[in-house]
């Protein structure tokens, strides 16, 4: 379960094993699948990386041939109705 997203910095013990614990501060909207690790100075610095499954790439790589080669169709339904404001 995550916890609440820090603002201000927050000290990380190391376990026993020297590890810390950073769920904490995973962002909320995102499913991180891994983090980018470098030093800047004598800091170390930590992006979250969110990945696109093989799977997702396959169906858009598909999409696109089906749009190239005119295996498409135009819809008489109106989908908006189906949106959030905030996806718009």
């Amino acid at each position: 379960m995550r916890k609440q997203v820090h603002t201000k910095p927050v000290r990380l013990p190391l376990d026993t094993r020297n590890r810390v614990c950073l769920t904490q501060f995973l962002p909320k909207d995102l499913e991180v699948s891994s983090y980018r690790a470098y030093q800047e100075g004598n800091k170390i610095i930590l992006e979250p990386l969110v990945e696109i499954s093989a799977e997702k790439i396959a169906s858009v790589k598909k999409g696109l041939e089906d749009i190239k080669a005119g295996r498409i169709s135009e819809l008489d339904r109106d989908f908006s109705k189906f949106l959030n404001d905030d996806e718009i």
